[in-house]
């Protein structure tokens, strides 16, 4: 049984019955056969949700207050591990986000996020929520703050030095290309969404020489540095060969792949240059703004951030 109110946790605990052992004391109830890591302990006005020794939400006994309003206090603590995501979901009905649930508006991003914001007594949580009438009240609610991160000044600053103090290096690659071109090696490994060569500790440590106010690059960091431009080039087609219905990409490894060639949409100079300077700043550590913004609480979801969200 799904618990998502305090009207529901009251459905399972008169559901189940008492537990005829010593081991239960009779305010609780199992949650899954006789299990003692997952069960409902009701108390006086609240009842808790209980994984393992740690309370997962809490349910208060509605009030009737202002106009026959009936307010309804609900608390959740969120959890990365993946026991946890699937005691959320089974028994809570949410995955770290409550949006959907019944009384939370179309739209609206309601997340419950692993770092706890709160305490009430000896229990954390991450988000605290007051439903009207069963409706969510976003002006007395809350959850842990969370941020997404932009550039400021001295970060766009930077990365204009680093790119003044790479240029040479990256003209001289684009030149380059038909090398690369001949070069490459397409795989499904680089080509899958969200695929890609990762972080290559190599180029970082290549490029600091290559970007200092005296460079003393060695044939070993210039090398380094364009085995990224290939890696980059190879990335690129890599992801237009998947998306490319009748190109063959082979194996995992890029075996059996169709040529370069074959490829109908074929790169340019200025797609090989964005994606070399956006290795650059990833090897350089300039990527990531450094400003942190606090997202409104409660956002909608079209404003909501799908990556960049930190807490």
């Amino acid at each position: 049984m799904m618990i998502r109110s305090y009207n529901d946790a009251i459905k399972a605990f008169n559901v189940r019955g008492p537990v005829r052992s010593s081991a239960w004391g009779n305010n609780e109830r199992p949650l899954d056969k006789t299990y003692k890591h997952k069960k409902l302990i009701q108390h006086e006005g609240h009842f808790d949700v209980v994984f393992h020794k740690t309370v997962m939400a809490r349910f208060y006994k509605p009030v009737v207050c202002d106009m026959n309003v009936e307010h309804e206090r609900r608390l959740y603590l969120g959890h990365s591990s993946l026991t946890s995501r699937k005691f959320m979901w089974d028994v809570l009905g949410h995955f770290g986000q409550l949006g959907g649930m019944h009384g939370i508006p179309d739209g609206m991003v309601a997340p419950v996020y692993n770092k706890y914001f709160g305490r009430e007594g000896d229990v954390y949580f991450s988000a605290d929520l007051m439903f009207m009438d069963g409706k969510l009240d976003v002006s007395r609610s809350k959850h842990t703050p969370h941020y997404r991160t932009i550039s400021s000044k001295e970060d766009k600053l930077k990365r204009a030095d680093v790119l003044r103090r790479m240029d040479v290096y990256i003209n001289l690659a684009v030149l380059r290309m038909p090398d690369f071109e001949a070069e490459a090696s397409l795989s499904r490994r680089l080509g899958r969404p969200f695929g890609g060569e990762g972080y290559v500790h190599e180029y970082a440590q290549a490029m600091r020489p290559m970007m200092a106010d005296n460079p003393i690059e060695g044939t070993d960091d210039v090398e380094s540095f364009f085995h990224m431009c290939q890696m980059a080039y190879n990335t690129i087609a890599s992801k237009r060969g998947m998306e490319q219905p009748d190109f063959e990409m082979g194996g995992w490894g890029g075996s059996n792949a169709d040529p370069i060639s074959k490829l109908k949409n074929p790169i340019t100079t200025d797609e090989f240059r964005r994606a070399i300077i956006e290795r650059i700043y990833k090897y350089a550590g300039v990527k990531q703004g450094s400003k942190r913004v606090e997202i409104p609480q409660f956002p909608q979801r079209k404003d909501y951030p799908r990556t960049n969200v930190s807490l």
